[in-house]
Formats: C-alpha cells, sequence, structure tokens
C-alpha cells in the first residue's frame, strides 16, 4: 500500500466488497482495519499524544486526523452497517504530575490534533430514478409514450423503491396508477386501430363491412376525440376506472362486424358510451392538469424521493461518518498547593463531514465538488474489457459489453459540463491531479477520448455493427496474405511493449524501479523506427510504416518524457505536427488514403466547404480504356487543405463499411496533390528529429511517476486493440477467399493464456485455415469458361429481361446525361450455374443488340457502357452452402463496336470487336500462393447497374435496343449436390 504525507494527493486502496467502492487515503496508513467482523473500518485518526516524562514534562500534540475520500457509484442498501470512517484528531497527552521533592510545576497538556477530512460522493438510486421520472414526464413527447417507458422496468423498479425505504402504500399507488395508465394506452392504440379499418369504405378485405352513415358519422368524431385524450403531453384528468375495458370491448365489436341490425345498433351505443366516458377522462372534474391522478402520485412518489435521499444522506452522517478535533490533554500537577499546575493543551475545532449524493445524470451540480472521482486508468479498464466482450460478436457477450458502454457513457456525461465551464470546482480537481500530486498526465483530455470511444461504440452496437464499424457481412477486397504479414509486425511490436510492461509492473511492486528499464523501452522505440524506414517509400500504398512511426511516437515518447511540463518547450515547435499527424490509426489514415481524390486547384477552390452532389471533371482513358480521373458522383464533397489530420478527420464522418473507392455514389474526400505530399514529406523529418531528442531525455525522468505504469498500460491496450482489428480484417478477407462463415473466423483470444500468446494463437488459427483453404484451392477440379482460359474466346451468355430492355430505351436522365438499368443475377439466370460453386469472375461484358452511336475516323462505332457490381453478393461453396458478403462497389468499363456486333451477333473478346479488357483478370488466378497483391476475384450473383453516358457516347441511340446480354468470363467449382437457398 502506498502511503503520501499530508500535503499530497492520496494513494489508491483496494476496492471493498466491489469496484463499486473506491476509498481514497492520505494517513497514515498502518491504521487502515477491520473495527468488527463484518464492517470495514477506516480510520485514519491521528493517535494520541504522549503523557508528559521525567525527559520531557509537557504532554506531546495529539496526530492530526488525516483524510478519507469516498466515492460509491452504487451504494448497497446496507451500507450503513458495513462501512465505517473515522477522521479524529489525537487528543493531547498529559501533562506530567510533579511529585513532592521536584519542587516543579506541572507539565502542560499537548494540543489535540486537528480534525481529518471525510468527503463522500455517493450516487444512490432515489436520485437516479426521480431524475429518470422528472425528464421522462418532462418531455414533449405524448403521455403514452413516456408511460410505456415508465411501466417498462415498473417491477424492478418497485423492489428498489421499497429498499429505499418508500411506504408500501405510495408503491402500491404509484404501480396501481402507471399500469393504468399504460393498460389504457394501449386499448386507445387498438381502439383507433380498429375504428380506422371500419370506417375504411375502400377497404381491400372481402369480409369488410361498410356500416351506416350515422354510424360512420360516430367512429369519425370518436377518433378525433381519441385524438384529443392521446395526442397530448398531459395525462387524463378524471379517474380510468373500468374504461380500460370499454375500449377493449368496443375494438372487438368494430373488428367483428358484419352489418346485422341489432348489431349495429349495439354498436351505436357502445360509441356513444365510449365518447362519454373519454369526456370525462379528457375534463376530470376540474380539467386542471395538475389535479391528475397520475401527476398527484407521480408528485408524491418524487417527495418520497427526495425524503429518501435526506435519509440517506443522514444516516452517512450519523452511523458511517466519524471525525472530531482532538480533545486538549490535562496539564499536570505541580509538586505542591503552592506551585502551579500546568496548563491544559488546546482543544481542537471539529470539521464538518462533506457528505454529497451525485445524479450521474451529466448536471453541473454534479461538477461542484472538490475531488476528482472518475480516473483514465480506472475507465480505461472498463473500456478494454467492453472492448474485448464486442470483439467476439456473441449476442451474451455484446448485451454485456452494451451495459459497461452505456455505464461509462452515463458516469462520463459530466466532461460536458467540463468542457465549457473551466472555473468549476471538479475542472480545478482534475488541474489539481496533473500539476500539484503529478499522479496522471491530461486527465480531462484521456476522459474525453474514452467517452467519445464508449458513446461510438453503443451507436455501433445499435446499428448492428462490429467493433471496427463494419456492417455484418463486410469484407475486404485484399488479399489475407497482406493482413498476415502486418500482423506478424505487429506482434513483434507488442512482445517489446508487453516484455517492458512486465518489467516495470514486477519492479514497481517490490519497489525497485530502475532507471534502465525505461531506457530500454525507448530503445525498443529505436528499433521500431529504424525497421519502419525501409518501407516509408511505400507508405502511401497498402502495407506502408506511416503508423509505425506515429504509433511509436506518440505512444512511447510524449508520456514517458512527462510530467509534461518538462517538455513542454522541447515539444512546443513541434506540437502542430504532433497533432496534425499522429492522433490517427493505421487503418483510419490507410482507409482514408482509400476514398481520397487528388484534385486541381481550380476545382478545389470552386467547391470549398460545399456538400452537395456534384458532377466530376472530365475523364481521360488510357490505351486500355481505364480511367486516368475516376469519374464519378460525388454526393457529399469535402475538402481538405492538404493536413494528414484533415483527411482522417473528414474521413471519421463517413462510413467506413459501406465506402467505395470507384462506384459513382458514394462520397469522395478531396484534396491538392502537392500540399498533400509535401506534409508527408514534413511527417518524415518530423519522426527522425522527436525521436532523437525525446531518447536523449529519456533517463532523466522520474520513473516513480504513477501515470507512467498505467501509460504503458493502456499503451499496450492499444496496441492490442489495432492487433485484434487486424485480426478481424485478416479473418474477414479470408472469409471472401473461402468462402467461409465470417463469424466462424473471428474469435478473442483466451483468457487462460498470456495476452501476445493469445493473439498470436488466433493469428496462427487464421493461418491454417488459410493453408487449408489455399489447398483446397489447389486440389479442386476447376472449370473454365471460356475452356480455353483464352479471354479473346466467348464465355458464358445470359438473357437479361425485358424490363432492363425498357429502362435503357428511356430518355437520358437530365442531371447525369446517361441511361440506367438495373438487374440481378442468381444461380437460377442461367441453368449451367445450377451446379457450380465458388464462382469467379476474370471478364464481364454486355451486349446490346440494335444500339448504335455515330462512326468513328477509324471506321468504328465503338459504344462505353459502365457496369457496377454493387458489392453485396453471395458465393456458394462445394457443399451449396451460400455465404453472403459485402465489400465495396466495384466500377467496371466494357467498350465494344456496335456495327461488328449488330452485324454479327458473335460475343466474344475478339479484339476487333472489343476495346481493352478490365483489370479483373488479374485478380488472383491461381499461380503459386496469393501475394500481398492478389485480390481475391468478385463473382456474378449480386445487383449490377448499368450505365450509359450520352456524352461519351456521341449519335448514341437506344430506341432500336431488341436483345441485351450480359457475358462472363470466369471460373467455377464443380458443387458437390443441390445450391441451397438463402434463408
Amino acid at each position: 500500500m502506498l502511503s503520501k504525507p499530508k500535503d499530497t494527493f492520496p494513494a489508491t486502496l483496494p476496492t471493498i466488497e466491489s469496484d463499486r467502492y473506491v476509498v481514497f487515503e492520505v494517513h497514515p496508513p498502518d491504521l487502515f482495519r477491520d473495527c468488527y467482523r463484518k464492517t470495514a473500518c477506516i480510520d485514519v485518526s491521528g493517535a494520541k499524544g504522549e503523557a508528559g516524562t521525567d525527559k520531557q514534562k509537557n504532554g506531546q500534540a495529539g496526530g492530526n486526523g488525516g483524510s478519507i475520500w469516498l466515492y460509491i457509484e452504487e451504494p448497497s442498501s446496507d451500507l450503513s452497517t458495513k462501512l465505517s470512517l473515522k477522521a479524529y484528531g489525537g487528543d493531547g497527552g498529559h501533562g506530567m504530575n510533579q511529585t513532592a521533592d521536584s519542587k516543579d510545576s506541572g507539565g502542560d497538556g499537548g494540543n489535540g490534533g486537528l480534525c481529518g477530512d471525510i468527503s463522500c460522493y455517493l450516487g444512490y438510486g432515489a436520485v437516479s430514478y426521480g431524475r429518470y421520472l422528472y425528464k421522462a414526464t418532462s418531455q414533449t413527447t405524448n403521455w403514452g409514450v413516456y408511460i410505456k417507458d415508465i411501466a417498462t422496468d415498473l417491477t424492478s423498479n418497485l423492489k428498489s423503491l421499497a429498499a429505499y425505504g418508500i411506504s408500501q402504500t405510495i408503491i402500491e399507488e404509484w404501480n396501481s396508477t402507471v399500469t393504468d395508465h399504460a393498460n389504457l394506452a394501449a386499448a386507445g392504440q387498438k381502439l383507433r386501430t380498429s375504428l380506422d379499418k371500419l370506417i375504411d369504405e375502400d377497404s381491400l378485405d372481402p369480409d369488410h363491412v361498410t356500416p351506416s352513415q350515422p354510424t360512420l358519422q360516430s367512429a369519425h368524431k370518436l377518433l378525433e376525440t381519441l385524438k384529443a385524450l392521446f395526442d397530448t403531453h398531459s395525462p387524463p384528468c378524471g379517474e380510468i376506472g373500468l374504461n380500460i375495458g370499454d375500449f377493449n370491448n368496443l375494438a372487438d365489436s368494430c373488428d367483428s362486424f358484419s352489418g346485422a341490425r341489432e348489431m349495429e345498433q349495439a354498436l351505436q351505443e357502445s360509441l356513444q358510451s365510449v365518447m362519454n366516458a373519454i369526456d370525462k377522462l379528457i375534463h376530470g372534474e376540474s380539467a386542471d392538469p395538475s389535479s391528475a391522478p397520475f401527476k398527484k402520485h407521480l408528485e408524491k412518489m418524487l417527495d418520497e424521493l427526495r425524503d429518501a435521499t435526506q435519509r440517506f444522506r443522514n444516516i452517512l452522517f450519523e452511523t458511517v461518518c466519524e471525525s472530531a478535533g482532538g480533545q486538549g490533554g490535562a496539564g499536570g500537577t505541580g509538586a505542591t498547593l503552592n506551585i502551579a499546575n500546568g496548563n491544559p493543551g488546546k482543544t481542537q475545532p471539529d470539521k464538518p463531514t462533506e457528505v454529497q449524493v451525485l445524479s450521474f445524470d451529466g448536471l453541473k451540480a454534479d461538477c461542484y465538488i472538490t475531488q476528482a472521482c472518475v480516473f483514465p486508468e480506472q475507465c480505461q479498464m472498463i473500456l478494454e474489457l467492453a472492448d474485448n466482450l464486442y470483439f467476439t460478436n456473441d449476442l451474451s457477450k455484446c448485451r454485456d459489453a452494451a451495459v459497461l458502454y452505456s455505464r461509462l457513457t452515463r458516469r462520463l456525461k459530466f466532461l460536458d459540463v467540463l468542457v465549457k465551464e473551466k472555473e468549476v470546482p471538479l475542472a480545478k480537481a482534475y488541474s489539481n491531479l496533473e500539476y500539484r500530486y503529478e499522479v496522471t498526465v491530461e486527465s480531462q483530455e484521456q476522459l474525453l477520448h474514452i467517452y467519445t470511444a464508449a458513446q461510438l461504440r453503443l451507436n455501433q452496437l445499435f446499428l448492428g455493427q462490429d467493433l471496427f464499424c463494419h456492417a455484418k457481412f463486410w469484407v475486404p477486397r485484399l488479399s489475407m496474405t497482406f493482413y498476415e504479414g502486418r500482423v506478424h509486425q505487429m506482434l513483434n511490436h507488442y512482445a517489446l511493449v508487453t516484455a517492458a510492461y512486465k518489467k516495470y509492473s514486477e519492479d514497481r511492486q517490490r519497489e525497485q524501479i530502475l532507471n534502465n528499464h525505461i531506457s530500454n523501452l525507448q530503445q525498443s522505440n529505436q528499433a521500431t523506427l529504424q525497421a519502419a524506414r525501409s518501407q516509408i517509400n511505400s507508405m502511401t500504398g497498402p502495407g506502408g510504416e506511416l503508423d509505425t512511426i506515429g504509433i511509436t511516437i506518440v505512444q512511447y515518447s510524449p508520456q514517458m518524457a512527462q510530467a509534461r511540463r518538462k517538455l513542454a518547450d522541447e515539444l512546443a515547435d513541434l506540437k502542430g505536427y504532433m497533432e496534425a499527424t499522429f492522433e490517427f490509426s493505421m487503418d483510419s489514415f490507410m482507409d482514408a488514403l482509400s476514398v481520397l481524390s487528388m484534385a486541381p486547384h481550380g476545382l478545389t477552390a470552386a467547391v470549398q466547404g460545399v456538400n452537395v452532389a456534384y458532377k466530376s471533371w472530365t475523364t481521360k482513358e488510357n490505351m486500355e480504356g481505364n480511367p486516368v480521373k475516376k469519374q464519378f458522383i460525388v454526393s457529399q464533397l469535402d475538402t481538405c487543405t492538404g493536413s494528414v489530420k484533415s483527411l482522417v478527420e473528414t474521413y471519421k464522418h463517413l462510413d467506413t463499411g459501406e465506402l467505395a473507392v470507384d462506384d459513382p455514389g458514394y462520397a469522395k474526400i478531396v484534396t491538392t496533390t502537392d500540399t498533400f505530399l509535401l506534409e508527408l514529406s514534413n511527417i518524415l523529418k518530423t519522426c527522425a528529429g522527436v525521436s532523437q531528442r525525446l531518447g536523449e531525455r529519456a533517463l532523466k525522468l522520474n520513473p516513480q511517476l504513477p501515470a507512467i505504469y498505467y501509460w504503458i498500460k493502456r499503451m499496450k491496450a492499444s496496441l492490442e486493440f489495432d492487433i485484434m482489428q487486424r485480426l478481424n480484417y485478416q479473418g474477414r478477407a479470408l472469409a471472401f477467399w473461402g468462402p467461409m462463415d465470417i463469424q466462424g473466423l473471428i474469435s478473442t483470444p483466451s483468457e487462460l493464456l498470456d495476452r501476445a500468446i493469445g493473439l498470436s494463437d488466433v493469428q496462427n488459427n487464421l493461418e491454417n485455415k488459410f493453408e487449408e483453404c489455399y489447398g483446397k484451392l489447389q486440389q479442386g477440379a476447376w472449370n473454365f469458361w471460356p475452356a480455353s482460359r483464352e479471354l479473346n474466346h466467348p464465355g458464358l451468355l445470359i438473357d437479361i429481361t425485358d424490363d432492363v430492355l425498357d429502362d435503357l430505351k428511356q430518355k437520358p436522365d437530365t442531371f447525369s446525361n446517361a441511361v440506367e438499368a438495373i438487374f440481378t443475377i442468381t444461380p437460377h439466370s442461367l441453368p449451367a450455374f445450377s451446379d457450380m460453386a465458388n464462382v469467379r469472375l476474370t471478364q464481364v461484358r454486355l451486349w446490346l443488340l440494335g444500339a448504335t452511336v455515330s462512326q468513328g475516323s477509324d471506321g468504328k462505332s465503338f459504344l462505353r457502357v459502365e457496369l457496377h457490381h454493387m458489392g453485396r453478393e453471395t458465393i456458394w461453396d462445394i457443399g451449396g452452402t451460400p455465404y453472403q458478403f459485402s465489400h465495396d462497389p466495384v466500377h467496371l468499363q466494357f467498350v465494344y463496336d456496335t456495327n461488328n456486333f449488330n452485324k454479327n451477333m458473335k460475343a466474344s473478346g475478339d479484339p476487333e470487336l472489343v476495346q481493352g479488357r478490365q483489370a479483373i483478370e488479374n485478380d488472383y488466378a491461381m499461380v503459386g500462393k496469393p501475394t500481398s497483391d492478389d485480390r481475391p476475384p468478385l463473382g456474378p450473383f449480386t445487383d449490377w447497374r448499368i450505365q450509359i453516358r450520352a456524352d461519351a457516347n456521341q449519335g448514341m441511340d437506344l430506341l432500336g435496343l431488341t436483345k441485351v446480354w450480359v457475358e462472363f468470363c470466369g471460373r467455377n467449382l464443380p458443387a458437390d449436390g443441390k445450391l441451397k437457398e438463402l434463408s
């Protein structure tokens, strides 16, 4: 246990019974003890002063009471019987009594010790429930909405109310009024639905019978009355009584109405009866909303909750917290009656105990406390635990993760106040943590990061995304080998950090921390930097190592070279670079590059700050027909001035799981080429300079700074997260290569193993599965079409439906100047597909019989067609099991001579007919083991979009179209059985 002098910050004690109780103590630590068998007693009382002696006749002063700072987020109901806090000042020592032969005056009594400080900051369920009720009923929603919300967890809340000491009569009344109002709201919704069906004279239901006009009028009038009752914020003023049964009975009568006279007469009577009942509900006795039964019971419940909170505070004052100033010691008696007695010591005044019940609801009042109750280290541990649960994608574990994320977002909501209110006491408390006590660094910034991360994760869970913002079936179209090599490198870095963490942790426990461990850690940084330099030239391409340098600098140097103020001067000139360069992960940077488009200065200036659809500039083709500048329509055009930070921040606003590199309908980020590349060059210089300079100062730092231990742990956790993300990508990439089930390839490291071993184990499992997959790819009896594997020959030709033909005959769209059509390919599109598995493509061609364009100078009439693979596809394995995948849409271009095709009607890749080939022919062709540059081939079973632009096809005329075919070239394995349908 750590201890510090009275004027330093308290050290952390172990938690009591659960991590809900966090207790901080100053002095003296040896007085922490159990006073009773079942009660935890934290006693920081000062020791009693020693009595006077022959050598020192005056009594010694009592010891000063220490300080206790207690924070309990969710105290149990029996807290007062399980905890005792004591901070008494020690009594002064008794002055020495003189003997008759001493002829001396009595010794003075010692002064009492100063009263200790006790500060208690606690959450309390009664406060939380009261705040919840107040917020719910203060919303502008209809009363039925917030009543339903309150009723959802009513049973469990009623049990808690009893534990808070709320009167059983009040609890039963609350239960009754909430239940009745919830049932009335449900009955009202049911009745409105039934009335809507009854009055629907255009109903398609063959059994529907329209009532007479008087009945219809009554039904319409009742609907308006129901609207007045339910479409308002204020609940009914009248007593609900038996109205719920009347509502349900009328709804049943409407549903079963068959037109019989007796039935319609009974229906009219019921309509009028319910109308009268609603009038009483709306107006009650006084039509005063404040007199509504629910409002009265709500106010009564809120009063009870306030009283319960006050009782809770009183219990803490009276039974848990004990403190007082020390009593002055009595003076000793003189040697004789004629010789003076000693003076009594000074009795110290008492100090009031501070007890505050917090709402944990982000209120400004929660920030008026003098001690910080939330620490980055603790919150980071909760975030890491939640992330590990979330990473598994297991439904039950994701629910547990959501609970932890919710707890973090609720508990850290006070940061919203601190960002705006810089002078509240809590802001000053966090400042003291850094600059006075020096136990942490940038606490608010760290907490804000955790707060934002928890909010993001919670939103991702609700959207059905995984931990890394990707949808369920998303896969990257990159080689599994690419991720494999990257993970190996990251695991090597992780091993260095883990070794430093382990050694530091062991030494810290023995209080034998050595500076050379920090030196070794810094040397690991230098080794990482040296390893990265060999790949700097390729940093803008896949696998670049810019992130390695960034992670190294931001995680090793700045924090290790702290207390941050000691490096303020050294870092001042580099602060801009550090902020603009290194506050992003490798994945954010590489993903941002994937949607980056370089633009001319003129375009960038023209669209600066515009977030509207914009037509791209003119496209030029190379000899193979591939666009030099991608042609696309930008749905959201953001510009950045070349800053890497701007690029990454802009990218963060986009959905990384659905972005396209080539697709026209997706967002792009536009930047200028020269400024962006210039900054990349500056980054390299910054990396080398700051690493060298900070390395020279590493040994001069204080290794016992408490933040260092937690910093190394956070750094280790950050690397774990990056590795898990890469393993996630690696598993998803492998699934698409397989094909295999994505979920079966994503696993979390075993908790029984060392973390580094566990992560390596996951990597090894993926590599083994990849070896199996690769073996099957090589051993399979592949069929090719065309059989010659020569792409100039014909492939598989599929008729496209007439509705696509009709769409293509329409006039070009005014905005895009193009005609478009969408068609879907499934195994049913061609009989030959029925026994094909793992179907992959090497070329896609579209043939339009009857389409014409103007003839060029070479005598040919080339039609340029854009084909878009929309990204969500299905691939069947050899067992006939379908697997769904979603990746970036792929834009293909096909150009052919319409004169030649319309005349001969022969589809092929003949160079006399077709201009150029699509780059997908270079996707993995099964020659040797896939390299990091190989991409898995596309499959045909997806939605395809056709786009034919009039401005790219002079003299285009599609009115004479008579037939449309799509032609596929590719390969497949034979399926062992019938292909199964998608569930």
